[in-house]
């Protein structure tokens, strides 16, 4: 990190993962100083999302920020969540792919076809500045449409049946 820089973004982390970060200088002769005292964080758990209703053209989608268990009382930073991308594809490949708010949940995405399975995913952008995982692939499988046939039909009765 050069000296003249302030911040330093470190990638690759795992979600709701305790981490112990220390810093030290170099000087331009190339020695090392003493490394600072450790700082603790704790990462931020992925966003998980589930299935309220399921018919046959529709479903909707509810997503939550879950809160990691932080027994050590560790700083979790001071991001806030601006929006999320939401993303349907079934096997055909991508069907929905669209940015919510928090104010949008839960959200219903309509167009499907019956009896298909579609995989629902979600993430977060932080800050409006960066995106964190896609959630745990959630599969769905829409309802079949009905059918219906008639048994019986009589003057005044007619039995059904729906298969």
């Amino acid at each position: 990190l050069p000296a003249d820089q302030r911040e330093l973004k470190v990638y690759g982390l795992s979600p709701a993962t305790v981490y112990s970060v220390q810093l030290r200088a170099c000087s331009s002769s190339g020695e090392w100083g003493q490394w600072s005292a450790p700082v603790s964080v704790l990462t931020r758990a992925t966003i998980t999302c589930r299935a309220e209703e399921v018919a046959e053209d529709y479903l909707t989608v509810v997503w939550e920020k879950p809160r990691a268990a932080n027994e050590g009382n560790y700083p979790t930073g001071r991001g806030y969540v601006s929006t999320y991308q939401l993303r349907v594809s079934s096997r055909e490949g991508l069907h929905t792919e669209t940015f919510v708010t928090d104010q949008e949940c839960p959200y219903r995405v309509s167009g499907l076809n019956p009896n298909t399975y579609y995989c629902v995913e979600i993430k977060a952008n932080y800050n409006d500045d960066e995106w964190g995982l896609w959630s745990t692939p959630l599969w769905c499988m829409t309802m079949r449409s009905l059918q219906v046939s008639t048994e019986v039909i009589s003057e005044e009765y007619l039995s059904l049946i729906h298969i």
